[in-house]
């Protein structure tokens, strides 16, 4: 039950925010982009690709120029499909269809060269039952493409890497930390009305897993090799750069830099995972 209330409160979040969704997650698209899209593009020349949880279609921008044989978008979502339906009626071999990504009842058995989940396995309640459907529908040698946030796991705070690297406990200060953090963000920028409507009627991010976790995960699923790479660790609260790109990428740069000598104790930490598997 709880399952499916979370996926009936997924659906009726998108159905009601299609048009504002776009302009919610624009910002976190751009600051990902070239860690992701921009290296798997290279990858769908000849595929037929399935988009899990397609949302409004921003994979399908990307990769309108790549040459892939086939696409397929599914989403919960039916209005965000409708509407993706009319403003990509213009390109040849797309397709768009209603679906679960823990299901995929729609989709045949051996039917696809790759899946990509541009950020839908965290919003699943059951991310290991959408890895084994996408399995399914992978012919042998097929290949799972991701990218996952794993941001508000508790290993994955700003405060618990910290305490590892220096191996001092930190986390009673998380408390006091959180509302310094949002005074310095409110004195940056004021909340976007649409942004915490949004949040407000979104149930939240369920499937958020370490990099173990998902590695268990797919090999479970029957994957014969799964690539886990953490992208970047939270070595500041998010929130004081997740409106800088430049600062984005400069965290991303260093964080590993400056764990290295302690990579031992935060080897199953990262707050945005790369993911690769392949059918066997």
């Amino acid at each position: 039950m709880v399952g499916n209330r979370n996926k009936l409160q997924q659906k009726l979040a998108y159905d009601m925010y299609w048009a504002e969704y776009g302009q919610v997650v624009s910002r976190t698209h751009l600051m990902v982009k070239p860690y992701s899209i921009d290296i798997w593009k290279d990858q769908c020349k000849d595929k037929e690709i399935l988009d899990l949880g397609c949302g409004n279609g921003y994979l399908l921008e990307q990769i309108a120029d790549t040459g892939f044989r086939r696409y397929l978008g599914i989403d919960i979502s039916e209005k965000m499909i409708e509407e993706n339906r009319k403003r990509f009626s213009g390109l040849e071999r797309v397709e768009f269809r209603a679906d679960d990504a823990e299901a995929l009842n729609t989709v045949r058995d051996d039917s696809l060269d790759m899946v990509i989940s541009n950020g839908c396995l965290h919003h699943l309640k059951e991310p290991e039952v959408a890895v084994a459907a996408s399995y399914r529908v992978l012919r042998p040698g097929g290949t799972f493409l991701g990218l996952e946030m794993n941001r508000q796991h508790p290993e994955n705070s700003f405060l618990s890497v910290w305490s590892t690297l220096l191996g001092v406990h930190l986390m009673f200060l998380q408390t006091p930390a959180r509302r310094i953090v949002r005074y310095l963000e409110n004195l940056v920028k004021k909340q976007d009305p649409i942004a915490v409507a949004y949040s407000n009627q979104h149930p939240g991010h369920p499937g958020k897993r370490t990099p173990n976790e998902y590695r268990l995960m797919f090999e479970k699923a029957g994957y014969a090799s799964a690539k886990i790479e953490s992208l970047y660790l939270e070595l500041l609260p998010y929130s004081l750069y997740k409106r800088s790109l430049l600062l984005f990428r400069l965290v991303v740069k260093y964080s590993k830099i400056v764990c290295a000598n302690r990579l031992k104790g935060i080897k199953d930490v990262g707050n945005l995972l790369l993911i690769e598997a392949h059918k066997r």
